[in-house]
């Protein structure tokens, strides 16, 4: 069973509602998505941003980490879809 990170500490710079305007300006960085939670972009270089998932696991404080697909390959709407998937 899955549970939200809603009050697990995350090492994620900021919460935002991410819009392509919002990622492209991206200079470092994983800013987490306000609309699906769990969900945020990696900054790794102007060329490599990835999407990735995280969600907190029943049992010992275990969180499990998904790479979820790129940017731009994917969109915001295709990276929320796949998140909505794990959620």
């Amino acid at each position: 069973m899955f549970h939200g990170l809603d009050h697990l500490d995350v090492a994620m710079s900021e919460s935002v509602i991410l819009t392509p305007t919002h990622i492209d300006r991206l200079k470092g960085g994983s800013p987490a998505d306000r609309e699906v939670p769990g969900l945020s972009i990696v900054f790794f270089g102007p060329a490599k941003k990835q999407w990735r998932f995280r969600r907190l696991v029943e049992g010992p404080s275990k969180t499990v980490e998904r790479i979820l697909c790129v940017y731009p390959a994917f969109s915001i709407d295709e990276a929320r879809v796949r998140a909505a998937g794990y959620a």
